[in-house]
C-alpha cells in the first residue's frame, strides 16, 4: 500500500473496527481487525493491524500482536 487510502479494503476494515468500538462491541471490533491483519500485504500494513488487534485482544495473545506492532516501528 502506498500512501493512506480510505477505501483500501484493510483501512475500511480498521475504520470499521473502530466504529465498533465505540459502540462498545469489542468482540465484533476484534473479528474485523483480525480479517484487516489477514488482509494485510506487507510490513506497515502487518503492524499498522497488529496494534488494533492487540489492543483489545485480552493476555497473552494480545501481548503478541502488540510486539508485531512495536517490532514494525523500531
Amino acid at each position: 500500500m502506498t500512501g493512506f487510502s480510505p477505501t483500501h479494503p484493510m483501512i475500511k476494515n480498521c475504520l470499521t473496527g473502530i466504529l465498533e468500538e465505540e459502540k462498545g462491541h469489542k468482540l465484533e471490533a476484534l473479528a474485523i481487525y483480525m480479517k484487516a491483519y489477514q488482509q494485510a500485504e506487507g510490513d506497515y500494513e502487518k503492524w499498522l493491524t497488529a496494534f488494533f488487534v492487540g489492543r483489545i485482544q485480552p493476555g497473552a495473545e494480545g501481548l503478541y500482536y502488540l510486539e508485531i506492532a512495536l517490532q514494525g516501528m523500531l
